[in-house]
């Protein structure tokens, strides 16, 4: 939903720019804070579905048994990442929200609801992370344990 409102705006904003000769106001804070938006939502989405680049360049090169192990470690910095961005972020975003940021420009839009959907995208990212550990280790032992 995301990318079709940053499409519409820059349509109509060129359509404005070209027909009208003159630019919409604003239009370059809400496409910003849509962008972010967009590609922070994605990223749960985008795990969940395996669109991430995995580690094939190293594990195809080893042991199967030694790569299955390098893939838990991956998982455990990587789980380990998104805990301290989820930490640094959920600081910015609720001192953001205390002061109302805004992005100003010709119009001021407000960012504080973006800062905190970064925090929160990325709990949903490390959750998402954690099942997808847990799924591929039921897939690869025929007893379920």
């Amino acid at each position: 939903m995301a990318l079709v409102a940053i499409v519409v705006i820059l349509c109509l904003d060129v359509f404005a720019r070209n027909v009208l000769g003159q630019p919409l106001a604003g239009t370059v804070p809400y496409v910003e804070v849509l962008l972010v938006t967009f590609a922070i939502a994605a990223l749960p989405v985008t795990q969940k579905n395996g669109g991430h680049i995995a580690m094939e360049l190293i594990t195809s090169k080893v042991a199967p048994r030694v790569g299955h192990w390098l893939g838990y470690v991956r998982t455990i910095l990587v789980s380990g990442l998104l805990l301290w961005m989820v930490v640094g972020t959920l600081g910015v975003g609720l001192s953001s929200m205390e002061s109302r940021e805004v992005r100003v420009g010709l119009s001021h839009v407000p960012a504080w609801p973006v800062r905190l959907l970064i925090p929160v995208a990325l709990v949903v990212l490390l959750l998402q992370v954690i099942v997808t550990v847990f799924r591929s280790r039921k897939e690869e032992r025929p007893d379920g344990r």
